[in-house]
């Protein structure tokens, strides 16, 4: 009788966000190596990874029974700052159903002791995964148990076959895949540890490059992002840049990667653009050149603004990184990188981080020392530093939305638009729930065994039954990001917030990740009021504590008045039945306030997202009112 086959299945679960879920790409890359690697070299094992509908859109409960009806014998995580702490909690609950549960990637570190003495997990393994997960699967035993792993080398990237052609990974649903063309770094930035992990430079095989760009456009494959760090800082880059330039001379693909901007030579921006280069990310970080060199970076201002500029002629959109709260840094360094930027390169967008204190970095080693204090667990980030106390790090990120008119993590919009009369059961997960005030006793449990990854209550009036349910949703759904919405008397609105902000429990990851902002913006908390009150001190006083949604109904001259608010900086809901031929109209109208618009027609707002361009979601909206 011929052995059973083994089953090791494997999860990447997403990013946290109050946006529609699906929306941001979430392809399991390191999933996909080890399966396409695991399947050659592990004879008895079989490779699944958990479909995108399940691992992208379920909560927890849903998720756990998904995961347990496949019947793996071990369930695989890959660990990121975003996911680790959820990872964690559905790995103790799978071990205690049976299930052997291994954690990597970034976050398996030694110096991440909130990880390594949690016990989630049965093995945690570090570094890079190929070798040791197929020598962990040959030595796995029975009922759990692990027998000593011997040290692996690393394997040769040109022997690694390809998760996409393997057939283990395809490209997301909005044609989007992520490509690795080489492991390691050149360079030892104090903040990064990929440096450290990863510091030769070691390339896949010779035609990698020009394999996974055919399949990309046989398979659906539209705007790749080559994960490479420092793209262009690599001994082939000449061959590199030939083979984009051959494989995407029809510009049928457009790519996306990370350039250091000084080390570009003549030439190169141009080849770039013509071989479909869209966007790059280039990390700036700070002009305090005492600070840069502090974190081992280097930088020549002058080549540097020259190779920007050549990216802006040729049409290749630049984001400029800048992180707040480097060792030195002060708030006025700060508005000098940021003052730099808006003034010699004015049409780059700025991406704005806050330092993260990652495990196994030089500073997050040295940041007693060198007076760092920031947060033990996900996502790192600092809390003070000799140079900028918690005040300077909000006030600068204050500057930079002020400067830019941008909003950093704008919440968006709660997904409110379409019906919320349905069944509690259903193939796609719970998205939401509307409550009223004859809400069942219990119904939060039953909603938890079908949610979604993020979840909306709509409390249409108020009582304490339904304060309780939502209470409980809360408790039993801790890392689900929570929307709350009110819709009763606008007067009331502050009393009720203050109160659900009492005694609704956070999702923990997500309050850290907010905190430089010094506001209450975990639960999201927001009111419905009528679009009349605008303005007045009932909507003054709830906008104080939460977020105001302003409602009108779709009736005689319902788009100027839409248009007028939501070119002030409200959001804007519109109730009722709309016409689709008067939407264009007032999308022109709003330009770029058209977000600031959305609809409770589900068929209206499906054809506003379109008009306005706003990102597809493969998330379907499954709402029930209790």
């Amino acid at each position: 009788m011929a052995p059973k086959i083994k089953k090791a299945l494997f999860l990447q679960l997403p990013v946290p966000a109050f946006s529609p879920p699906g929306s941001e790409a979430n392809i399991p890359l390191a999933a996909g190596y080890l399966s396409a690697w695991g399947s050659r070299n592990v004879p008895g094992w079989e490779f699944e990874i958990l479909p995108p509908s399940q691992m992208d859109l379920s909560g927890d409960r849903r998720l756990i029974k998904a995961i347990l009806a496949r019947e793996p014998d071990l369930v695989a995580f890959s660990l990121y700052l975003w996911n680790s702490e959820r990872s964690a909690n559905i790995a103790e609950e799978l071990r205690a159903a049976g299930v052997v549960t291994v954690g990597g990637g970034p976050e398996v570190e030694a110096s991440n002791s909130w990880l390594t003495e949690r016990g989630s997990f049965d093995l945690l393994l570090s570094g890079e995964g190929e070798a040791r997960f197929a020598s962990m699967l040959g030595n796995l035993k029975g009922s759990g148990s692990m027998s000593p792993l011997s040290s692996c080398d690393l394997i040769k990237l040109s022997d690694l076959p390809s998760p996409y052609i393997s057939g283990y990974i395809s490209p997301y649903p909005d044609g989007s895949a992520w490509l690795e063309t080489v492991r390691g770094c050149p360079f030892d930035c104090a903040y990064c540890d990929y440096g450290k992990r990863f510091g030769k430079v070691r390339r896949f095989g010779n035609t990698w490059l020009a394999d996974h760009l055919q399949w990309f456009k046989a398979n659906g494959g539209k705007e790749i992002y080559l994960m490479d760090p420092s793209f262009n800082v690599r001994p082939d880059w000449e061959e590199t840049l030939r083979t984009l330039e051959h494989s995407n001379g029809d510009g049928e693909l457009s790519f996306h990667t990370e350039l250091v901007a000084e080390k570009l030579r003549d030439g190169d921006v141009k080849r770039l653009a013509r071989a479909g280069l869209a966007s790059c990310e280039v990390g700036l970080q700070s002009t305090n050149l005492k600070t840069l060199k502090g974190v081992g970076r280097s930088w020549d201002s002058t080549r540097w603004l020259r190779r920007m500029q050549e990216l802006s002629d040729e049409g290749i959109l630049s984001s400029v990184g800048l992180i707040v709260g480097l060792p030195g840094d002060t708030l006025d360094d700060f508005k000098r990188s940021l003052d730099f930027v808006l003034t010699k390169l004015p049409q780059t967008d700025i991406q704005l981080f806050l330092l993260a204190l990652l495990p196994g970095t030089k500073l997050s080693e040295e940041a007693e020392e060198v007076g760092l204090l920031g947060f033990g667990m996900p996502p790192y980030t600092i809390i003070t530093t000799p140079t900028m106390t918690g005040r300077d790090i909000s006030e600068a990120f204050l500057l930079y939305e002020e400067a830019t008119g941008l909003e950093l993590d704008p919440f968006g919009n709660p997904p409110l638009s379409g019906s919320w009369e349905g069944p509690i059961k259903g193939d796609s997960p719970l998205t939401g729930a509307k409550l009223t005030k004859s809400v069942p006793q219990g119904i939060a449990q039953k909603i938890l065994e079908e949610a979604g990854v993020n979840f909306t209550f709509i409390m249409d009036g108020w009582s304490d039954a339904m304060v309780e349910e939502v209470v409980a949703f809360s408790k039993g759904a801790s890392h689900s990001p929570l929307t709350i919405i009110l819709d009763s008397e606008p007067e009331m609105v502050p009393a009720r917030v203050k109160e659900l902000r009492r005694r609704v429990r956070a999702n923990e990851y997500m309050e850290r990740y907010f905190a430089h902002l010094g506001r209450d913006l975990v639960p999201r908390i927001g009111a419905l009021i009528p679009s009349d009150l605008a303005g007045t001190t009932a909507a003054e006083e709830a906008r104080r504590h939460g977020d105001v949604i302003l409602t009108l109904v779709a009736q005689d001259g319902w788009q100027g008045r839409a248009a007028r608010l939501a070119a002030e900086g409200e959001s804007v809901f519109v109730k009722g039945p709309v016409s689709a031929d008067r939407l264009p109209k007032l999308a022109e109208d709003l330009n770029h306030d058209a977000v600031g618009v959305f609809f409770a027609d589900g068929g209206a707002q499906a054809k506003w997202e379109k008009l306005i361009g706003q990102p597809a979601t493969f998330a379907s909206h499954r709402r029930t009112t209790c």
